[in-house]
């Protein structure tokens, strides 16, 4: 079989800045890219791009309108004496952008998806999800579904339908994404190359020395731990299986970066291009060459 090459896109809210900053970058270096992409997976804001790309939207396009549709989503908070009983935002907002972003469902697709979410009531449980049209039981989602789904953020926003943001499972979904590609289109996995892409990573640490804590002291540290280190975790498997066919591109920032924080896209999106010059693209080489 020829090479099979997976493009994977890491959950972060509005660091996905990061993401569309390096392939409108890609674009402008090689602009056939797209061509060489078999599968495109996604978690939250990675997998409303990873479906948009799918569908061949403009990266230019998507990459400039980003700030202002990220402004728009999160722009009007709800007062912190609701948000103790109610997400963070209504999601209005968030369904307008992804409306006039993707259409269609995605049987309808050109290229492979896969775009991680959970599934809060599945026959009386619940356990994640993976919208793909690798099967044929998800040929009916329609794009924006899946979209709304994978990127419904516990606290931010409400569930859609009975789902939830995908990144409490795999904000990563570059493990998921091999897994799929092997076990329903029969790829060998010496023919599996993947590029990478994540939102960044915050330097957080625990310098106290005292570990005795309780509730208090965990609340607001242990979230960002587990989503933290399952990134890292399918970071460090996606290299061991691929090794030189793995590519991975990530920042790391000096200050914590909130996913609602559409102020700081401005200063992620220029991060995001000093990374770049200092990369230099010399990876590209394996991949479209």
């Amino acid at each position: 079989m020829a090479k099979f090459t997976i493009l994977s896109l890491d959950g972060g809210g509005v660091a996905g800045i990061v993401q569309l900053a390096f392939l409108n970058e890609l674009e402008n270096r090689y602009p056939e890219w797209w061509h060489s992409i078999d599968l495109f997976a996604g978690t939250s804001i990675g997998g409303i791009t990873a479906l948009a790309l799918a569908q061949r939207q403009d990266v230019s396009a998507l990459y400039e309108e980003f700030k202002c549709r990220s402004a728009r989503i999160f722009g009007k908070r709800r007062n912190i004496f609701r948000r103790l009983f109610r997400a963070k935002y209504k999601n209005s907002a968030l369904i307008n952008e992804i409306s006039e972003i993707l259409s269609g469902n995605i049987s309808e697709l050109d290229k492979y998806v896969l775009v991680p979410s959970f599934d809060t009531n599945c026959a009386g449980r619940w356990k994640p999800k993976f919208f793909s049209n690798l099967r044929s039981d998800d040929k009916d989602f329609s794009c924006q579904y899946v979209a709304l789904a994978t990127s419904a953020a516990p606290v931010y926003f409400p569930m859609y339908s009975k789902y939830v943001d995908g990144g409490l499972v795999c904000n990563n979904p570059s493990v998921a994404a091999i897994a799929a590609s092997i076990k329903e289109l029969k790829v060998p996995l010496s023919d599996i190359h993947m590029i990478s892409l994540g939102t960044g990573k915050s330097t957080n640490h625990i310098s106290k020395t005292f570990s005795d804590w309780g509730y208090m002291q965990w609340a607001g540290r242990i979230i960002d731990m587990i989503l933290g280190g399952s990134v890292s975790v399918a970071d460090y498997q996606a290299k061991q299986l691929l090794g030189d066919r793995y590519y991975r591109f990530n920042l790391v920032y000096d200050q914590d970066v909130n996913l609602d924080d559409h102020n700081m896209i401005d200063t992620m999106n220029i991060s995001a291009k000093f990374r770049m010059l200092d990369d230099g693209f010399r990876w590209a080489s394996r991949f479209f060459e």
